[in-house]
Protein backbone atom coordinates (compact mmCIF):
# COMPACT_ATOMS: atom_id res chain seq x y z
CA UNK A 1 0.00 0.00 0.00
CA UNK A 2 3.00 2.56 0.88
CA UNK A 3 4.58 1.89 -2.83
CA UNK A 4 1.83 2.47 -4.21
CA UNK A 5 1.08 5.28 -2.72
CA UNK A 6 4.49 6.30 -3.28
CA UNK A 7 4.63 5.60 -7.60
CA UNK A 8 1.50 7.21 -7.60
CA UNK A 9 2.94 10.45 -6.16
CA UNK A 10 6.16 10.04 -8.56
CA UNK A 11 3.99 9.29 -11.42
CA UNK A 12 2.07 12.65 -10.49
CA UNK A 13 5.06 14.58 -9.85
CA UNK A 14 6.51 13.29 -13.06
CA UNK A 15 3.71 14.13 -15.13
CA UNK A 16 3.07 17.76 -13.59
CA UNK A 17 7.05 18.85 -14.07
CA UNK A 18 6.41 17.52 -17.75
CA UNK A 19 3.27 20.24 -17.86
CA UNK A 20 5.76 22.68 -15.97
CA UNK A 21 8.39 22.19 -19.22
CA UNK A 22 6.12 22.66 -21.27
CA UNK A 23 4.88 25.89 -20.08
CA UNK A 24 7.92 27.29 -20.70
CA UNK A 25 8.64 25.71 -23.95
CA UNK A 26 5.47 27.19 -25.28
CA UNK A 27 5.30 30.44 -23.21
CA UNK A 28 9.41 31.25 -23.77
CA UNK A 29 10.42 33.75 -26.28
CA UNK A 30 14.20 32.52 -27.02
CA UNK A 31 15.26 30.62 -29.90
CA UNK A 32 13.69 26.55 -29.99
CA UNK A 33 17.44 25.57 -29.57
CA UNK A 34 18.16 28.11 -26.87
CA UNK A 35 14.99 26.75 -24.81
CA UNK A 36 16.11 23.04 -25.40
CA UNK A 37 19.10 23.44 -23.82
CA UNK A 38 17.89 25.15 -20.72
CA UNK A 39 15.65 22.74 -19.97
CA UNK A 40 18.83 19.90 -20.39
CA UNK A 41 20.54 21.91 -18.02
CA UNK A 42 17.43 22.64 -15.72
CA UNK A 43 16.72 18.77 -16.16
CA UNK A 44 20.26 17.85 -14.98
CA UNK A 45 19.65 20.35 -11.90
CA UNK A 46 16.13 18.67 -11.35
CA UNK A 47 17.73 14.85 -11.11
CA UNK A 48 20.64 16.42 -8.55
CA UNK A 49 18.33 17.46 -6.64
CA UNK A 50 16.05 13.96 -6.35
CA UNK A 51 19.13 11.97 -6.05
CA UNK A 52 19.83 14.90 -2.71
CA UNK A 53 16.15 14.13 -1.82
CA UNK A 54 17.27 10.65 -1.09
CA UNK A 55 20.19 10.92 0.48
CA UNK A 56 18.39 13.17 2.72
CA UNK A 57 15.85 10.49 3.14
CA UNK A 58 18.30 7.74 4.03
CA UNK A 59 19.78 10.33 6.60
CA UNK A 60 16.48 11.34 7.73
CA UNK A 61 16.02 7.57 8.96
CA UNK A 62 18.60 7.43 10.64
CA UNK A 63 19.52 3.50 11.86
CA UNK A 64 16.33 2.26 10.83
CA UNK A 65 17.85 2.12 7.47
CA UNK A 66 20.59 -0.39 8.64
CA UNK A 67 17.48 -2.09 10.51
CA UNK A 68 14.82 -2.64 7.68
CA UNK A 69 16.33 -1.00 4.63
CA UNK A 70 13.44 -2.27 2.28
CA UNK A 71 10.66 -0.89 4.35
CA UNK A 72 12.57 2.13 4.64
CA UNK A 73 13.87 3.26 1.56
CA UNK A 74 9.71 1.96 0.56
CA UNK A 75 8.46 4.80 2.83
CA UNK A 76 7.93 8.13 1.27
CA UNK A 77 10.23 10.81 1.94
CA UNK A 78 9.39 13.78 4.80
CA UNK A 79 10.43 16.94 5.27
CA UNK A 80 13.32 16.68 6.70
CA UNK A 81 14.32 14.75 2.92
CA UNK A 82 13.56 18.29 1.44
CA UNK A 83 15.94 20.34 4.14
CA UNK A 84 18.37 17.74 3.86
CA UNK A 85 17.97 18.21 -0.12
CA UNK A 86 17.97 21.82 -0.33
CA UNK A 87 21.05 22.41 1.52
CA UNK A 88 23.29 19.61 -0.09
CA UNK A 89 21.44 21.34 -3.63
CA UNK A 90 22.96 24.64 -2.46
CA UNK A 91 26.27 23.67 -1.65
CA UNK A 92 26.17 21.84 -5.11
CA UNK A 93 25.10 25.16 -6.77
CA UNK A 94 28.00 26.44 -4.99
CA UNK A 95 30.66 24.39 -6.29
CA UNK A 96 29.25 24.91 -9.73
CA UNK A 97 30.07 28.77 -9.22
CA UNK A 98 33.03 28.58 -7.51
CA UNK A 99 34.94 25.56 -8.94
CA UNK A 100 33.37 25.18 -12.49
CA UNK A 101 32.83 29.01 -13.23
CA UNK A 102 29.04 27.93 -13.93
CA UNK A 103 26.70 31.05 -14.04
CA UNK A 104 22.99 30.17 -13.24
CA UNK A 105 21.18 33.62 -13.92
CA UNK A 106 19.88 31.98 -17.67
CA UNK A 107 18.64 28.57 -15.23
CA UNK A 108 16.96 31.00 -12.35
CA UNK A 109 14.97 32.17 -15.53
CA UNK A 110 14.05 29.01 -16.76
CA UNK A 111 13.24 26.89 -13.22
CA UNK A 112 11.30 30.06 -11.92
CA UNK A 113 8.27 29.22 -14.62
CA UNK A 114 8.76 25.67 -14.50
CA UNK A 115 8.37 25.71 -10.91
CA UNK A 116 5.63 27.56 -10.66
CA UNK A 117 3.56 25.69 -13.64
CA UNK A 118 4.81 22.51 -11.89
CA UNK A 119 3.15 23.14 -8.76
CA UNK A 120 0.22 24.65 -9.96
CA UNK A 121 -0.73 21.60 -11.92
CA UNK A 122 0.54 19.51 -8.83
CA UNK A 123 -1.44 21.44 -6.55
CA UNK A 124 -4.55 21.95 -8.64
CA UNK A 125 -5.03 17.80 -9.32
CA UNK A 126 -4.87 17.53 -5.53
CA UNK A 127 -7.61 20.02 -5.02
CA UNK A 128 -10.00 18.41 -7.92
CA UNK A 129 -9.17 15.31 -5.66
CA UNK A 130 -8.33 16.02 -2.11
CA UNK A 131 -10.32 19.58 -1.74
CA UNK A 132 -8.65 21.67 0.85
CA UNK A 133 -8.15 25.32 1.91
CA UNK A 134 -4.85 25.62 1.42
CA UNK A 135 -4.70 23.62 -1.91
CA UNK A 136 -7.23 25.24 -3.50
CA UNK A 137 -5.46 28.71 -2.07
CA UNK A 138 -2.16 28.01 -3.43
CA UNK A 139 -3.66 26.96 -6.66
CA UNK A 140 -5.41 30.22 -7.10
CA UNK A 141 -1.93 32.23 -6.34
CA UNK A 142 -0.17 30.26 -8.56
CA UNK A 143 -2.72 31.31 -11.32
CA UNK A 144 -2.18 34.72 -10.65
CA UNK A 145 1.83 34.83 -10.90
CA UNK A 146 1.61 32.97 -13.87
CA UNK A 147 -0.69 35.64 -15.30
CA UNK A 148 2.01 37.92 -14.41
CA UNK A 149 4.19 35.75 -16.27
CA UNK A 150 2.92 35.77 -19.42
CA UNK A 151 2.11 39.28 -19.39
CA UNK A 152 4.95 40.86 -17.67
CA UNK A 153 5.58 44.56 -18.39
CA UNK A 154 7.99 45.43 -20.80
CA UNK A 155 10.46 46.91 -19.00
CA UNK A 156 11.38 44.18 -17.16
CA UNK A 157 13.67 42.23 -18.03
CA UNK A 158 13.59 38.03 -17.76
CA UNK A 159 15.88 37.49 -14.86
CA UNK A 160 14.61 40.47 -12.58
CA UNK A 161 11.12 38.80 -13.29
CA UNK A 162 11.94 35.49 -12.58
CA UNK A 163 13.65 35.94 -9.30
CA UNK A 164 10.38 38.64 -8.26
CA UNK A 165 8.04 36.16 -8.75
CA UNK A 166 9.65 33.25 -6.89
CA UNK A 167 10.41 35.81 -4.11
CA UNK A 168 6.42 36.77 -4.64
CA UNK A 169 5.79 33.02 -4.25
CA UNK A 170 8.09 32.09 -0.99
CA UNK A 171 5.95 35.56 0.73
CA UNK A 172 3.12 33.99 -0.24
CA UNK A 173 3.80 30.47 0.93
CA UNK A 174 4.71 32.56 4.42
CA UNK A 175 1.21 34.07 4.09
CA UNK A 176 -0.30 31.11 4.07
CA UNK A 177 2.21 29.21 6.61
CA UNK A 178 1.50 31.82 8.93
CA UNK A 179 -3.06 32.17 8.28
CA UNK A 180 -4.28 28.99 7.61
CA UNK A 181 -1.28 26.30 7.52
CA UNK A 182 -0.37 26.38 11.89
CA UNK A 183 2.76 27.50 10.67
CA UNK A 184 3.32 24.86 7.72
CA UNK A 185 2.45 25.00 3.95
CA UNK A 186 2.37 21.46 1.80
CA UNK A 187 3.50 21.55 -1.23
CA UNK A 188 4.17 18.05 -3.50
CA UNK A 189 2.65 16.45 -0.46
CA UNK A 190 5.70 17.85 1.56
CA UNK A 191 4.78 19.12 5.14
CA UNK A 192 7.21 22.20 5.15
CA UNK A 193 7.69 24.54 7.93
CA UNK A 194 7.34 28.40 7.88
CA UNK A 195 11.06 28.91 8.65
CA UNK A 196 11.90 26.67 5.24
CA UNK A 197 10.36 29.44 3.33
CA UNK A 198 11.84 32.54 5.46
CA UNK A 199 15.31 30.75 4.81
CA UNK A 200 14.77 30.96 1.17
CA UNK A 201 13.53 33.69 0.85
CA UNK A 202 16.29 35.77 2.81
CA UNK A 203 18.75 33.55 1.17
CA UNK A 204 17.33 34.50 -2.75
CA UNK A 205 16.62 37.48 -2.10
CA UNK A 206 20.01 38.79 -0.10
CA UNK A 207 22.19 36.75 -3.34
CA UNK A 208 19.90 39.34 -5.98
CA UNK A 209 20.80 42.13 -4.44
CA UNK A 210 24.02 41.34 -4.48
CA UNK A 211 24.28 40.05 -7.91
CA UNK A 212 22.39 43.46 -8.97
CA UNK A 213 24.97 45.67 -6.35
CA UNK A 214 27.73 44.05 -8.17
CA UNK A 215 26.06 44.64 -11.57
CA UNK A 216 26.46 48.42 -10.87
Amino acid sequence: MVLTTALVTIGKLIVSYAFGCLFYYVTATEERNIKKKLLDELLALTINFVIFIWIGKILSQGLRIFRDPLAALAYPSNAASIYIATSLFIVHLLYRHFRKGKRDEEIIRVATPVVLATVFIYESVETIFHSGKQSLMIVVFLMVLLFIHLFKPDHFCNLEMAVYLLLIFLLGCIVFAVTIGAAYVSIFYYRLHLLYFISLFILIFSTFMFMKRRQN
